[in-house]
């Protein structure tokens, strides 16, 4: 028997080949045919749901930690794809991804790709298997998906017809779905249809160890053998494209710390200097000749898919693809030209474009003789901030910032601050999303969090109202009298947790709405007297010594 690989086609022949007119005969009577690997892709729901915790875990960190055992335990063993959805956009029932293409299954690789993933957004079942199904090549050869989703689809659509349709086009497709979570069993047996139609499994899976059994259960059943075929006689035509040699997986988005990379406005270090230099455009608007070996790399960036190009207020920086000894990306150069050409040679790279506080990093690979030009597109809005009290008067620009965080927590619950120190009236550029907003007014207690989304090519605009009020305080010998110097202050709340301190004859804070204990304390003796805060209702609160 003669393998032979012509253009994308393995084409198989026993000794000799048989003119195209002829039904090709896929058999060979005198040698047995190894069994081919089954061809599968995993759906992940990476949908901001996913942040729900079992035992304490979040749902998405198990979902990954099972596919990283399951993927080295069939190393080797598989054709795999990898798709996720929900993990790119808050809101978007488009928000589906290849994060690995068909192929092998190489479990590192397989493993790096899940690094990407970080729930936020809706959950398009029924779109995402006609994703898969695509993938997978279903329609061409025997192929099955496996679906692990902790929700129903939200996004209109009809799994369980897209199923059947599905079904209709690739009788040897199978469909098996593992409904991931604690609680709503019930209502996700809603899910099973797409298995029952297509003859999956479905699997209730409530802990990693079920998740980790519904999936050996699912691949198991695509290693075991089946029963011999007989010899399928085929027109020429009809022969089965066979799975592309693998490229390998290629990541859009490459996480690189703000460490990795100089502020804005800073002077590189000498660590840090470039060691390639952009190549500059000679008079009439030419590129000036490179040296042989070196490439040249044009970018340019979107505010959107389809919209307008940004032409100012851009940071370009190139990192070297691999980590240095010392952990970090070395930098190659740094560009603040909103169309750049930077002058590469052949090798891997990671490039960095930064919009405000909106920034997209991007693998490119440089290939000798092979000009680049890539663009990228931020996805990004803008967010302004303001503040205003319960008479509806604008909060002084200086009496209140903003803190910014991104909607994402991890394991322990905790969010990853984007922007602290925010002033209102300004344009932050940020990555389209859901943000958590802290705004707090003067140096106490009066703070207000909010979620607020930002839309792609769209300014938000975001006024926080701030219950709260301008309290003063004195200790007088007499009512009326001089403040008394040297006083120390304690507000408390009515449980006697200390709100604010201080030292001084007059201090004023900005208080939240509400009751406290004030505690005054001079000259070795304590005075104490309750008092409210009513929003807007500025007031001095007077302590008599008695």
């Amino acid at each position: 028997m003669i393998a032979k690989l012509v253009g994308n086609f393995w084409q198989v022949r026993c000794r000799s080949w048989l003119l195209p007119a002829i039904a090709l005969l896929i058999a060979c009577p005198e040698t047995a045919l190894a069994a081919p690997r089954a061809n599968v892709v995993v759906i992940l729901d990476a949908s901001r749901s996913m942040w729900g915790q079992i035992d304490g875990v979040n749902k998405t960190v198990i979902a990954q930690k099972v596919l990283e055992d399951v993927f080295k335990r069939y190393d080797g063993r598989l054709n795999l794809g990898l798709v996720a959805y929900g993990h790119t956009k808050s809101v978007g029932c488009n928000d589906i991804q290849t994060l690995h293409r068909l192929g092998p299954l190489e479990a590192d690789q397989y493993i790096e790709a899940l690094k990407s993933i970080r729930p936020k957004g809706s959950t398009p079942i029924a779109a995402a298997l006609k994703h898969a199904a695509k993938l997978v090549k279903a329609d061409r050869q025997s192929a099955q998906i496996i679906l692990i989703s902790d929700g129903l689809d939200n996004c209109r659509g009809d799994p369980c017809a897209t199923a059947a349709e599905l079904k209709k086009k690739s009788v040897a497709l199978k469909i098996h779905v593992i409904a991931f979570a604690r609680q709503g069993q019930t209502k996700l047996k809603a899910l099973s249809c797409m298995a029952d139609t297509t003859g999956g499994l479905f699997s209730s899976a409530v802990n990693q160890a079920d998740l980790t059994t519904a999936m050996t259960n699912a691949l198991d059943t695509m290693l075991v053998p089946t029963a011999a075929l007989p010899a399928v006689a085929l027109s020429a035509t009809q022969v089965p494209a066979q799975i592309e040699p693998d490229s390998g997986w290629r990541q859009e988005v490459v996480a690189v710390s703000e460490s990795n990379a100089p502020a804005a406005g800073s002077k590189p270090k000498k660590t840090d200097t470039p060691t390639k230099i952009a190549a500059k455009p000679e008079a009439g608007g030419k590129t000036a000749q490179l040296p042989a070996t070196m490439v040249p790399a044009k970018f340019k960036a979107l505010i959107m898919d389809g919209g307008r190009q940004i032409n100012s207020g851009l940071v370009w920086r190139i990192f070297e693809a691999r980590k240095a000894e010392n952990g970090k990306f070395k930098l190659i150069s740094s560009h603040r030209d909103p169309t750049p050409t930077a002058a590469l040679a052949p090798g891997s790279y990671l490039v960095n474009a930064a919009y405000g506080k909106a920034h997209l990093t991007k693998k490119i690979t440089v290939k000798a003789n092979q000009p680049v030009e890539e663009v990228f597109v931020l996805n990004c809005g803008g967010l302004r901030l303001s503040s205003i009290l319960a008479n509806q008067q604008p909060v002084s620009k200086k009496s209140v910032t903003y803190s910014i965080y991104s909607d994402e927590r991890d394991q322990f619950g905790k969010r990853t601050k984007v922007m602290s120190d925010a002033k209102p009236g300004l344009i932050i550029r940020l990555n389209a999303g859901i943000y958590h907003v802290v705004s707090k007014y003067g140096d106490a207690n009066a703070i207000v969090s909010s979620d607020v989304t930002v839309e792609p090519g769209k300014l938000s605009e975001a006024t926080v109202n701030h219950s709260a009020a301008k309290v003063s305080f004195k200790l007088v010998l007499q009512p009326g009298g001089e403040a008394l110097a040297n006083t120390k202050w304690s507000v408390l709340t009515p449980q006697g947790e200390i709100v604010k301190e201080s030292t001084g004859a007059l201090p004023t804070h900005i208080l939240a709405a509400g009751t406290y204990l004030l505690l005054a304390r001079y000259e070795g003796r304590n005075f104490k007297q309750e008092f409210n805060v009513t929003p807007g209702d500025n007031k001095q609160i007077e302590v008599v010594v008695q």
